[in-house]
């Protein structure tokens, strides 16, 4: 029997992430609180670099940073959208942006990202959302 009052957060205990974002500092930090909570975490600091090792580390989620130089989140998303529709494995996206006007949430979710959360955030609410969405 649980004796807290706050219900138990869901784990993502082994979960398989590629952090994506071209600001070391905010990569470093999304993976050092994923890491404290035992998942596997690969970072990299742009969109074809995420594609790259797809394959290889075989990730459950990517969360991705939206404006970056060069290739940017939606263009990563169309093409995480094309690898999802030809697989048996679906592989989910979570959009980190601060961008926070209502328009800017519709186009994040009807372009396929799963969910998303404006910058700055809690921790907390990163890790609720993750659960909410691969479990």
């Amino acid at each position: 029997m649980n004796i807290d009052s706050q219900p138990a957060q869901k784990s993502i205990k082994g979960l398989k992430v590629i952090v994506v974002d071209d600001v070391l500092d905010s990569r470093d930090i999304v993976e050092m609180f994923l890491s404290q909570e035992e998942a596997q975490v690969q970072s990299v600091s742009c969109a074809k670099d995420a594609l790259n090792i797809l394959g290889k580390f075989q990730p459950e989620l990517i969360i991705s940073d939206i404006y970056m130089p060069g290739e940017d989140g939606y263009w990563l998303i169309k093409q995480l959208n094309t690898i999802n529709q030809n697989s048996t494995r679906y592989i989910r996206a979570i959009a980190l942006t601060a961008a926070a006007k209502e328009e800017d949430r519709q186009h994040l979710l009807s372009a396929g990202y799963d969910g998303y959360l404006t910058k700055p955030f809690l921790f907390e609410d990163l890790i609720a959302l993750i659960a909410g969405i691969v479990t």
